[in-house]
């Protein structure tokens, strides 16, 4: 039954002001419904390779009757140190996250990883001559639409289109282990894994500094009433009985590693003393993935990357 047809029946009925009044609020909300709804997957995707992890989003448009049409995935990154209250972590994030991002990852000839690409170990931002806030910035997409091109002509990669009852998949990084004992976040950028990331984010396995890694993930676009939003943490975790027992650092990096999981944040109705009806936010966590477990399980390859 079309909107127009539910509008002559409501204004044949109502009539006068109350009558328009009521018609065009229900049309409002019938039309409200076709909109998009857009939402993450309960779990993040892991795509592995011989030498890295690829953590992807998977966004949903279950709800409504529209596809959404120039979509993106939009990040915000913030790192905070233990000891620290949220206003100092406010103020500090930023000179915290410098210390742990890498200007270039270079590799000797006999040790580039399979498929290198000399471009996607050149990040966009580093801490010496270009760093700024990694707040707002897109992601590319799995399946993305011609959208030109950016700096140093590579191909803009961040919009997209999610079909009703779809999805599509945002590329949020690479995650690699190196010789070193530490972890690189090859975070993604609006050109796709295959050019320049984001930035490169180095995580020293037993880090007693690190509190946790936060990605504020949105996802929106047209034809869209509800965006999907979220947080990416990554936090360092310890064996603390282990490590209290063995005081060396070899212990120590065995016992240590790094974790990661999806918060969902979501709309629902709460009802207080079965009267009111509210309008509340909620979270949804997914399960926390340890690194360690992706890279034993498929057993991959550590990579030699001098970081400067």
């Amino acid at each position: 039954m079309s909107i127009s047809f539910i509008q002559a029946i409501i204004s044949l009925l109502g009539g006068g002001f109350g009558g328009g009044f009521s018609g065009g609020f229900i049309s409002y909300c019938l039309e409200n419904r076709r909109f998009a709804k857009l939402s993450f997957h309960k779990n993040l995707i892991f795509n592995t390779f011989s030498n890295s992890v690829r953590v992807l989003l998977k966004v949903e448009n279950n709800k409504g009757v529209f596809n959404a049409t120039n979509t993106f995935c939009q990040i915000s990154v913030e790192m905070s140190l233990k000891g620290e209250n949220e206003s100092s972590q406010r103020r500090n994030t930023h000179d915290d996250i410098r210390n742990y991002i890498m200007k270039e990852c270079k590799f000797e000839e006999e040790k580039k990883p399979e498929g290198y690409n000399e471009r996607a170990w050149t990040p966009l931002i580093n801490p010496y001559d270009r760093y700024r806030e990694v707040s707002g910035e897109p992601v590319s997409w799995n399946i993305w639409v011609s959208n030109g091109t950016g700096i140093e002509n590579m191909v803009f990669k961040h919009v997209g289109i999610i079909p009703n009852r779809g999805f599509n998949m945002a590329i949020l990084m690479d995650i690699y282990k190196t010789v070193n004992k530490e972890y690189i976040l090859r975070i993604n950028s609006e050109y796709g894994p295959e050019d320049k990331p984001k930035l490169l984010l180095k995580l020293p396995i037993g880090n007693d500094k690190i509190e946790k890694i936060t990605i504020s993930v949105v996802a929106a676009g047209n034809n869209v009433e509800t965006p999907a939003r979220g947080e990416v943490t990554i936090k360092p975790v310890c064996d603390k009985d282990k490590t209290i027992q063995e005081k060396s650092e070899t212990s120590r990096d065995k016992e240590c590693d790094y974790e990661i999981g999806l918060t969902i944040n979501k709309t629902g109705i709460s009802k207080k003393l079965d009267t009111i009806i509210r309008i509340v936010m909620c979270k949804e966590d997914s399960r926390q993935v340890k690194f360690s477990e992706i890279f034993n399980k498929y057993n991959i390859k550590t990579i030699d990357c001098k970081s400067e």
